[in-house]
């Protein structure tokens, strides 16, 4: 999803692990309760859930574009300032510093991978780790 914004010359600027959602219906297929995130129903316990390197791939999408900068052709791209998203200390206000936004997006993506492993360090990440065709 990244790299094809980056083709279309277009840099989010936010990206964090709230601003990067998943289609879950192969991975949850009976879904689950917007209120009880360990429930289907939020009547029955716990959830059938299925290895996601199983189910085929699954969809991912940013979203919240509020801080996007789409560069024309012939614009520069390399350098812009001003305010960057939310979750990069180190890029929290660039104020007159210039920066890439391109190179900003891979550097938030990957705090926002970090971010996700460190929430759950408990969670076994089959679904990522696992080849199925092995």
């Amino acid at each position: 999803g990244l790299e094809f914004m980056h083709t279309k010359n277009t840099a989010h600027k936010d990206i964090s692990i709230n601003n990067l959602v998943m289609n879950h219906r192969h991975v949850i297929p009976k879904g689950y309760h917007f209120g009880d995130r360990i429930s289907h129903d939020d009547v029955e316990w716990g959830l059938s859930t299925e290895i996601r390197c199983y189910v085929g791939p699954v969809d991912y999408y940013y979203i919240d574009f509020e801080f996007a900068e789409c560069f024309p052709e012939g614009i520069d791209k390399d350098l812009v300032s001003g305010i960057v998203g939310q979750r990069v200390l180190e890029m929290k206000d660039s104020g007159n510093v210039s920066y890439n936004p391109f190179k900003a997006d891979v550097y938030q993506l990957r705090i926002a991978m970090l971010d996700i492993f460190e929430v759950s360090p408990h969670c076994y990440y089959q679904g990522l780790v696992c080849n199925p065709n092995q």
